[in-house]
């Protein structure tokens, strides 16, 4: 049986009041779609989620706030992973930890460790780099500070993920360094002359392309572990106006179509991050890395669902600006 874990980058990057509209999502409502909700249907479901909280957003938004949200995952007994936008801890503009040296990233690192630690009362055991932006060096890093797991690997996204040559493709393994490397689901649309590109499995996929996706995961044979991916945003339609987002219905009904299709499979199961960290994986230099690369038909088919969505998306984040009279670009997270 392959395992399934749901990881939830937690953070937010925009507006007045970031961490409560994009991280415990309340509308104007008094509705709660962030964090809270992910949980709910969690719970729902019997699993646990693991939220990559951005402890880093500490140095902007304050530890309060930070602590305020750790406290919210930590009090329904999910777990928490490190996440790290180095961009509010350092310097604004390198985004990735991998455009800074390696002394730099390790004092970066180990400062939102120790924050971790305070917060949360033990040493954080997995980690996840803002925008997949680690590296080899964060890897050795990680080693060095006692972290169990990465899963910062996007195979084939290397304009931000750097980890380089590539530890993995869509097969959890141990690294050289004995740390254990959990990928994002990276997937590879190729029809000649007009695609040529890889994207990976995201809640915010539509309810009819993130289900044919994980059919075919739990169907792959070199597939252990399906890290089920979403933001702490993802139930939210916020890029017209992060000040007022509003409810993504959508998203909330890929989210239960995803968890009941993992509750009925043959070939998936729930696990939480224990039960990952107990499991046996080749290591990397027993694998040829390689991901699901999908029949040209389905590709060009799934490539047209996602351009009419976000076309979408953008036309409705150009009326919003309009009716709101801003411009400005959007915030590509």
């Amino acid at each position: 049986m392959k395992k399934v874990i749901i990881t939830v980058d937690t953070e937010s990057h925009i507006g007045s009041n970031p961490v409560e509209r994009l991280i415990m999502g309340k509308l104007d409502n008094g509705v709660c779609a962030g964090i809270p909700l992910i949980m709910d249907i969690c719970e729902q479901h019997g699993t646990k989620g693991l939220f990559f909280v951005d402890f880093a957003e500490a140095w902007d938004y304050g530890e309060e706030s930070i602590k305020r949200v750790v406290d919210c995952i930590l009090d329904r007994g999910h777990d928490i992973g490190m996440h790290i936008h180095p961009d509010h801890i350092a310097d604004k503009r390198k985004l990735f930890l991998s455009d800074y040296s390696y002394n730099e990233q390790y004092e970066i690192i180990n400062r939102c460790t120790d924050l971790y630690e305070k917060m949360v009362g033990r040493n954080p055991l997995a980690f996840r780099a803002g925008k997949y932006g680690a590296n080899r060096e964060t890897l050795d890093i990680l080693t060095k500070l006692d972290y169990k797991a990465d899963f910062s690997e996007f195979y084939g996204y290397e304009k931000w993920c750097h980890i380089l040559p590539p530890v993995t493709g869509n097969e959890s393994v141990e690294i050289r360094n004995g740390l254990l490397e959990f990928p994002v689901m990276s997937y590879k649309s190729e029809v000649k002359g007009v695609i040529n590109r890889y994207d990976k499995l995201d809640i915010n996929e539509s309810p009819i392309t993130h289900k044919y996706l994980l059919k075919k995961y739990g169907t792959m044979e070199e597939v252990n572990v399906i890290s089920l991916f979403l933001h702490s945003f993802s139930f939210l339609h916020w890029k017209q106006n992060p000040e007022n987002p509003k409810i993504n219905k959508s998203a909330i009904k890929t989210m239960h179509q995803a968890m009941k299709q993992i509750t009925y499979s043959t070939e998936m199961e729930f696990a939480d991050l224990n039960t990952l960290l107990q499991g046996q994986y080749r290591s990397e230099d027993e694998i040829n890395p390689s991901v699901l690369t999908l029949p040209p038909m389905d590709a060009l088919a799934l490539y047209i669902i996602k351009s009419l969505r976000v076309l979408r998306t953008r036309l409705n984040v150009m009326r919003g600006k309009k009716s709101m009279g801003i411009s400005g670009k959007e915030v590509n997270i």
